[in-house]
């Protein structure tokens, strides 16, 4: 008995490799919504809100009040803007995000977490519980979020 791939020229067998990688290589349409949403998922980190103005950034010292003034913090990425006071006493952190997105907002730190539903109004206070960093992670509705970078109380 004769194997077929044995009767076929060097030629005839690449067209038909070739036959065969075209037939695959058509992708179905929504491929590029796939690639897209695989994206979103590996980015669980959110896309980041960078410190855009702190008033008692510097150099040496990175994000720390020094005199125990209230800092004025402006964090911000393309889509949205987290512009809030530290308030030294209790601590709290209190402001609000521009443009206004409903959605969760979360103050979070190594080991406490608090969450604040915002509708209509994009004001927010918290309470910190701690002297360790934290950072701001507000997620829309849509599922998209953004998140401040860790700032020092």
């Amino acid at each position: 008995m004769s194997d077929w791939r044995n009767d076929l020229s060097d030629d005839q067998l690449v067209e038909l490799l070739r036959a065969t990688v075209d037939d695959r290589a058509a992708a179905p349409a929504s491929m590029l919504d796939m690639i897209m949403a695989g994206y979103d998922i590996t980015n669980v980190d959110a896309f980041l809100a960078e410190v855009v103005e702190d008033v008692q950034l510097t150099e040496a010292a990175g994000l720390r009040a020094t005199d125990g003034a209230t800092r004025l913090i402006t964090c911000g990425s393309d889509d949205l803007r987290f512009e809030f006071e530290l308030r030294p006493i209790a601590p709290q952190v209190v402001g609000h995000l521009d443009p206004v997105v409903a959605g969760t907002l979360h103050l979070e730190q190594a080991e406490h977490a608090q969450a604040a539903e915002l509708g209509d109004g994009a004001d927010f206070e918290f309470t910190l519980r701690s002297s360790k960093p934290f950072r701001l992670r507000h997620r829309a509705a849509d599922g998209t979020s953004v998140a401040t970078e860790w700032i020092l109380p």
